[in-house]
């Protein structure tokens, strides 16, 4: 009996009380209820009254549910005896009872419903027996098991299993092994001889590897793959163990030599590398690649050059397997033994060994590749610019710089350009322009190094600026054609908006119609860079499309086009739509587009509103309220406010915030225009729609332009920052500035 101390008989008292209402007409549900206070506080006086409910179904399940958790003797002497006197149907249910209660005593008088012609009453016996794995239900379930067929000869081999298992936990280790053996060895379904072979490898300590080697010698294609499987199983301290089983991957048919060679790759173990090495060599290509793919784990710095060659000789699946297995293998000395096999490889090897470099990031090797980027081999050469672009960094743009100006043309010197621009990656724009210019200044004019200029040039244009501007359009007065090409290139990609009208110039000038189409095509670029307003941007798009002869570069203008809010903008291609077949389908496009983009930007002229509703929210939290017409719920200090305005007409502008607040004033916020900060602070208007202009000070725009426009709290009073519902600017005249 449960021990609940000095409340022991209240709860007996209270038991009988239920066990009353159990007796009476109560309803279905009132006895559910009952059933489960009686699984808690139930004893074995219990025993009878539920043991009767198990014949109704109405009441079965619930009765069911209170004995399995009522403990002690009486409740399993009880249900025994209810046994032999119930029908088919209530007997299922008591014999599930006793199994889930392992009523030992109760085995053999279940074993005898094992062959019952009720098949629910068979199966529910040999689920218990199972459950309850006594000697008695061990040597019941083994007899069954050869004279039952089907569904219920495999619940009695489970059942079975069940009882070695049972026995394994309880230490009888060789009372488990022999029933995991008979079931091996008996004609079974593989699914329970693999369940079966698993139990052996589990509870036959020292001897998992002898067992996987004489399921894979005895040719069984399934046993051999649930053995394999359980390579984990064998310690990782028994060499010979793992050694006897990967020297049976040569004795598989393919199938079977990928997953043995997939498991030792997993289990690690280095005396398994000769075998694995071996299946390499094999004739079937499946084989091979999973041997490559183990050698990530088995191998080390030794089988570093031959994996190398091996890629170089390889096509496909395969040679990737390699490069995985090169890019994987642990450890420094690997690393070591990659930037030594470099200089005595040769040809894809060394290319390969070179890509490796990269890929395992030794950042050590720029040395190494320095000498690898001058070499006869021009794939050797181009591979070592891809991989310095990845592990060279700002200490090595002088080794970088010196390779850049004997580099190949092609593309061995835009791998090498790249690798000088990634090298700056951490470098000002302006330390990299003087760098490059100082670079420039120390080249001599002999033709051996004009690429190397030119190399230089055009890596000025990336970082922009105005040293760089300067010269680079130098370059274009140069009498060297490669020279003046590479200054139009870089113009053409420049970092900012300063050579527009130099490329306006050379795309109506240029000699050579490759530049002028280079220079058109940068200017067309240099419309979304310029700071300018929109309606110096829309002059620009109709004089590119003047210049434009050929239907890609009416293309780039009108894609241009397509990102400027203004009406003017929709005016431009609406007439490029009506007058040109070719772009017409484009030009629609970016009518579609710029009505899009009106709707989500401001204008502003002598005044102008950043309405709420149109604000983009950066954060979580703040939200416009379309009823309210307003931003609210803006609580959190991370999420700030964005608009992008247009400023068409220079000067200073007056910034209001238009906001309410319900709480106390005093959350500080600050709103940013153009790197211009104005600081503001909320004020409490009493209630949450009662909104006031906060004035917050003055701001000026020195040129037409598009700028964005930013608010955001940097410290909040109450729960929500405010309520807000715009920010207004109006421009100033001068006179009303310097008035007292």
């Amino acid at each position: 009996m449960r021990q609940f101390g000095d409340d022991a008989s209240a709860l007996r008292a209270l038991e009988w009380k239920f066990l009353g209402f159990l007796k009476s007409e109560a309803t279905v549900a009132g006895r559910q209820y009952v059933c489960r206070q009686l699984s808690v506080i139930g004893s074995e006086e219990s025993a009878q009254v539920l043991a009767g409910m198990l014949g109704d179904t109405a009441t079965a399940n619930m009765a069911r549910y209170a004995l399995e958790l009522i403990p002690g003797r009486a409740i399993d002497e009880t249900l025994r005896e209810a046994l032999a006197e119930a029908d088919d149907k209530a007997r299922v249910g008591i014999i599930g009872i006793l199994g889930i209660r392992a009523d030992e005593a109760g085995a053999e008088a279940i074993a005898g419903y094992v062959t019952s012609q009720d098949q629910d009453v068979a199966s529910a016996a040999v689920t218990a027996l199972g459950q309850i794995a006594n000697a008695a239900a061990t040597k019941a379930l083994g007899e069954a098991k050869d004279k039952t067929t089907g569904d219920l000869q495999m619940l009695v081999l489970d059942a079975y299993l069940n009882c070695a298992d049972s026995l394994e936990t309880k230490g009888d280790v060789e009372g488990a092994a022999k029933i995991y053996d008979e079931i091996y060895k008996s004609n079974v379904p593989a699914v329970i001889r693999g369940a079966a072979l698993r139990g052996m490898v589990f509870c036959s300590e020292g001897r998992a590897g002898e067992i996987i080697v004489d399921v894979i010698r005895g040719n069984d294609a399934e046993m051999t793959a649930v053995a394999v499987g359980l390579m984990s199983e064998i310690s990782s301290d028994s060499d010979a163990e793992i050694a006897a089983v990967a020297a049976e991957v040569k004795n598989l048919p393919p199938v079977g030599q990928v997953q043995l060679i997939t498991a030792l790759g997993n289990h690690g173990s280095k005396v398994a590398i000769d075998a694995v090495v071996a299946a390499t060599g094999s004739d079937n290509v499946e084989v091979r690649i999973a041997a490559f793919g183990a050698l990530a784990s088995l191998g080390g710095a030794d089988v570093v050059g031959w994996l190398a060659d091996s890629a170089g000789r390889t096509y496909g699946a395969e040679r990737e397997r390699i490069r995985e297995t090169l890019y994987t293998m642990r450890g420094q000395p690997v690393d070591a033994a990659v930037m030594a096999g470099i200089a005595n490889a040769s040809g894809k090897a060394r290319v390969e060994l070179i890509r490796t470099v990269g890929r395992r990031n030794i950042t050590g090797a720029v040395d190494v590749l320095a000498k690898t980027a001058v070499d006869p081999d021009r794939k050797a050469r181009i591979e070592s610019f891809k991989v310095l672009r990845e592990i060279a960094g700002e200490k090595d743009i002088a080794v970088l710089l010196d390779l850049l100006m004997t580099a190949g043309s092609g593309m061995e010197r835009t791998e090498a350009q790249r690798a000088v621009t990634a090298a700056m990656g951490n470098m000002t724009g302006e330390e990299a322009v003087d760098l490059l210019i100082g670079k420039l200044a120390g080249a001599t004019r002999a033709d051996a190094t004009v690429d190397g200029r030119a190399s230089l040039i055009t890596l000025l244009g990336q970082f922009g600026g105005e040293k760089a501007f300067g010269v680079v359009s130098a370059a274009l007065e140069e009498g060297d054609a490669k020279i003046k090409d590479a200054a139009v290139r870089s113009l053409s990609g420049f970092a900012d908006a300063r050579p527009a009208e130099v490329l306006l110039y050379l795309a109506r000038n240029a000699q050579s119609s490759t530049h002028k189409i280079l220079a058109l095509r940068g200017y067309v670029r240099m419309i979304g860079l310029s700071p300018v307003g929109t309606v110096q941007m829309v002059r620009m798009v109709r004089t590119a499309m003047e210049l434009s002869s050929r239907v890609t570069e009416k293309r780039l203008v009108l894609a241009a086009a397509a990102k400027i809010p203004d009406s003017a903008a929709i005016a431009f291609v609406d007439e490029c739509a009506a007058g040109d077949a070719a772009i017409g389908a484009e030009a629609v496009a970016a009518h579609g587009e710029i009505e899009k983009l009106l709707k989500t930007v401001c204008f502003i002229e002598a005044e102008g509103v950043l309405a709420g509703s149109i604000a983009n929210v950066n954060g979580l939290g703040a939200e416009y309220d379309e009823s309210a017409d307003c931003i609210v719920g803006w609580q959190d200090e991370n999420t700030s406010l964005s608009w992008k305005a247009v400023v068409n007409t220079p000067g200073v502008y007056e910034v209001s915030v238009i906001q309410a607040s319900q709480e106390q004033g005093g959350s500080e916020y600050v709103v940013s225009v153009d790197g211009q900060i104005l600081a503001g602070k909320v004020k409490g208007t009493g209630g949450e729609a009662n909104f006031e202009t906060v004035k917050i000070g003055l701001v000026t725009i020195d040129r037409a332009g598009i700028y964005t426009v930013v608010i955001e709290p940097k410290n909040k009073v109450g729960q929500d920052i405010m309520n807000l519902r715009s920010i207004r600017f109006v421009r100033r005249a001068i006179k009303h500035l310097l008035q007292p």
